[in-house]
């Protein structure tokens, strides 16, 4: 008999990502060099930054070894990981899917890189 996983085992190995519609999509984590391409599945290519995973790429795997964005993150040594997503059970629904979490993560702001102000120029611009 096989013991039960434990949450933190189950949280690191599913994740969830919530589309523009606010839907939220299961997803099942691999590594890049242990994903293997389920054909008509949607993936999103994924950086970690300690707690935090943020979604570099979407798209299904119909394309996804061709040259896609997400294999591009992968190459480029930016993608840390590989969500999958199995339950779009149709060409329309992986499309919607995928542009539902596209629209998230275009509609999520960017951090502006700014200069550091020293005292002296802080007091004059102010």
């Amino acid at each position: 008999m096989h013991p039960l996983p434990s949450l933190n085992e189950i949280n690191l190995r599913c994740w969830h990502w919530r589309g523009a519609s606010g839907r939220h999509y299961i997803h099942s984590v691999y590594g890049p060099a242990t994903c293997p391409p389920f054909p008509g599945a949607v993936y999103v290519a994924v950086k970690r930054r300690g707690d935090l995973r943020h979604a570099l790429a979407v798209g299904s795997f119909s394309d996804f070894w061709n040259a896609s964005a997400g294999v591009q993150a992968i190459y480029a040594g930016d993608a840390d990981e590989i969500h999958v997503h199995l339950l779009a059970r149709s060409p329309a629904a992986i499309i919607t899917v995928i542009a539902d979490i596209q629209a998230a993560m275009n509609a999520k702001p960017r951090a502006e890189a700014r200069p550091l102000l020293s005292a002296q120029q802080h007091r004059s611009a102010a």
